[in-house]
């Protein structure tokens, strides 16, 4: 009844963990927000610097931020879950400490629900972002956004950035939300077991956050990254519920393994050419459609006498860009 319309509509997750540069714009942007109904939970993962000093002063500024502390450093997931636990929004949305929201962002992605009430995952475009400079958008054209029952494409890559994303809160409680044990792609983890009970996804296609890219990253760290896929892509084979699930997560698998095979090469590249050969070719076999790898096998074991450095180059070029 009324006490329920007084409530948040949307409870905006906050995970900091030594986010003292960044928090305050972070959560500015999130108080910044056209919907009022909102509340902000920041999560503070056992910082050692400002970090929750920032969150308490945020919290004596506006009566919607509440504030819990970790006493030690618990992951990013554990502190995520943190903040669920807490939340009394029926949406709850995520929001990396480093990233901001533009205003309209929350209003867009409400209004796209009830247009479609069966959404159970918004999400929106978003800008990548240096901290002073935009650096481009995720998604160049409208045809690129995945809508509506996109499992097929999410079972081979993660479709979804944490910070765009807004899922219900009773749906996370029945998941027992992130996955703690997973040290990294535990956002990929949790939307490909709400794709398992049926996902119906909509994106506000107008960006709607800054995603920041620095050297800390996690995505920047390929070797973890790929270890971390194949690891997700293990539990979801061991949860498949069908035969044809199963069969697109082991070729999902088969990609992670060959992508593995690359980031574990990468440092050796210019150096090792026998390693590098070795790699591309048991990469290959993993993906025997991929022709493109098969002429790098022939590029970097062509021999030396016959111009062979001259053709391993621009294989060594492609590696440095992509891992």
């Amino acid at each position: 009844g009324v006490a329920a319309m007084k409530g948040p509509l949307v409870s905006i997750i906050v995970p900091a963990y030594n986010a003292a540069p960044f928090l305050e714009e972070a959560v500015v942007s999130a108080q910044a927000q056209t919907h009022a109904k909102i509340e902000i939970i920041i999560v503070d993962d056992g910082s050692t610097d400002r970090t929750f000093e920032i969150a308490a002063q945020c919290a004596r500024r506006d009566s919607r931020v509440v504030v819990l502390q970790h006493v030690s450093n618990a992951g990013l997931s554990a502190t995520r879950n943190s903040g669920i636990r807490a939340a009394r929004g029926e949406w709850v949305a995520f929001m990396d400490a480093d990233d901001v929201f533009l205003p309209h962002k929350t209003e867009l992605q409400l209004a796209l629900w009830r247009d479609d009430p069966k959404t159970n995952l918004l999400y929106t475009n978003y800008l990548n972002w240096d901290g002073t400079k935009d650096l481009g958008l995720r998604y160049k054209s409208l045809e690129r956004m995945p809508e509506g029952d996109v499992s097929r494409k999410l079972f081979y890559e993660n479709q979804f950035c944490p910070s765009t994303v807004m899922l219900r809160r009773v749906e996370l409680e029945k998941l027992g939300g992130f996955n703690s044990a997973l040290r990294a792609t535990e956002d990929w983890d949790l939307w490909l077991r709400v794709a398992e009970g049926g996902l119906w996804a909509r994106g506000v296609w107008e960006p709607q956050i800054r995603y920041r890219q620095w050297a800390g990253n996690m995505s920047k760290n390929r070797k973890k990254m790929a270890s971390c896929q194949i690891e997700t892509l293990e539990l979801a084979i061991a949860r498949a519920q069908s035969a044809e699930r199963r069969a697109h997560y082991e070729r999902s698998l088969r990609h992670a393994r060959a992508n593995w095979e690359f980031a574990e090469v990468r440092p050796l590249a210019e150096e090792n050419h026998g390693a590098l050969a070795a790699a591309v070719w048991r990469a290959w076999k993993l993906r025997p459609g991929r022709l493109k790898w098969l002429l790098w096998y022939a590029a970097v074991r062509w021999p030396k006498a016959l111009g062979g450095g001259w053709t391993a180059r621009p294989v060594h070029r492609r590696l440095r860009e992509k891992w």
